[in-house]
């Protein structure tokens, strides 16, 4: 059986997000059913987290919803709420200092990353 996480994607969430955000990944690919992360959402978060750059104390933390999904949340410099969630479709945005709550297509995810870069 070929492993869920690559070791290049193992080692990416393990540089930009840590070694709790790295176990947390590895323990949602366990999941079953309803909880089963899809490949198409793991590439969508990969390729958001590939160009992402957190500000140091940002300390992101992973979640995965009943869905599928994978969130991801901080508090931006400002201590307001951050919160990405991706799917194989969009990834939903919300950052509650400037009160947007938007959905963009999972094509968007550089453009995503560029503007929650040092948030």
């Amino acid at each position: 059986m070929e492993p869920t996480i690559s070791a290049p994607e193992q080692e990416l969430i393990l540089k930009k997000l840590g070694q709790r955000a790295l176990e947390r990944m590895l323990q949602f690919k366990k999941y079953d059913g309803s909880f089963e992360i899809r490949p198409e959402t793991q590439a969508v978060f990969m390729r958001f987290l590939e160009q992402v750059t957190f500000r140091p104390s940002a300390d992101p933390s992973i979640f995965l919803s009943s869905e599928g999904k994978l969130e991801i949340a901080w508090n931006d410099a400002d201590r307001k709420a951050v919160q990405l969630v991706f799917n194989a479709e969009s990834i939903l945005v919300f950052h509650e200092v400037v009160k947007r709550e938007e959905m963009l297509p999972h094509s968007a995810s550089k453009e995503v990353a560029a503007e929650f870069s040092h948030i």
